[in-house]
């Protein structure tokens, strides 16, 4: 009877560390994938499209599985609004996975670097980063997607004398690309 006991125990124990482990994961997948969209930009079209199709597509799949493998758990009675929740539960779990996924799937898989001189704009204070405001920003055009993107920065950096000097009318950027978008690595200031 005791050695029962103590497997319930340890299967409890395990699934009490894989989901801990998960959860872990979960965070910081969703901090690393916000921290990289900052410096990404996707080609305007179709990428809406592909995104709400993964989106829709990871919402089902994970609110699928958690809905069948909650059904699949012999109960003592059948209760369909836990097994409901966590439909729910998994298609926002799905979701929220998916919102950065083109994001990083531009970051993980680019076909080359490229590099090219931009024209910019400087911003005081910076772009929104969450519920935060940069310091400073530094709006520049990437080539690949023909977009604008504002990238964060402090007022050290863009002093004149730091790492800008008078006259310098442009920046070198360094960007990953791919079919889907661009990833800004890093910029410099240069004279044109």
């Amino acid at each position: 009877m005791n050695k029962i006991k103590t497997n319930r125990y340890i299967k409890k124990d395990c699934k009490l560390i894989i989901s801990i482990i998960f959860f872990i994961l979960f965070i910081f997948y969703i901090s690393w994938a916000s921290r990289i969209s900052n410096n990404t930009i996707l080609i305007k079209s179709g990428a809406e499209v592909k995104l709400s199709f993964i989106a829709i597509g990871m919402m089902a799949t994970t609110a699928g599985i958690s809905a069948v493998r909650l059904a699949a758990v012999p109960r003592n009675r059948n209760d369909c609004i836990f097994i409901l929740s966590m439909f729910i539960a998994g298609g926002l779990i799905g979701l929220t996975l998916s919102l950065n996924a083109l994001d990083a799937y531009v970051y993980l898989f680019p076909d080359k670097t490229i590099y090219y001189a931009s024209e910019y704009d400087v911003s005081i204070p910076g772009p929104y980063r969450g519920r935060y405001r940069c310091e400073a920003g530094v709006r520049l055009k990437d080539i690949h997607t023909s977009r604008w993107i504002e990238l964060c920065t402090s007022k050290e950096e863009l002093e004149i004398g730091n790492k800008r000097q008078q006259e310098m009318d442009a920046v070198w950027v360094t960007a990953r690309v791919n079919r889907v978008g661009s990833y800004i690595v890093n910029y410099q200031f240069i004279f044109k």
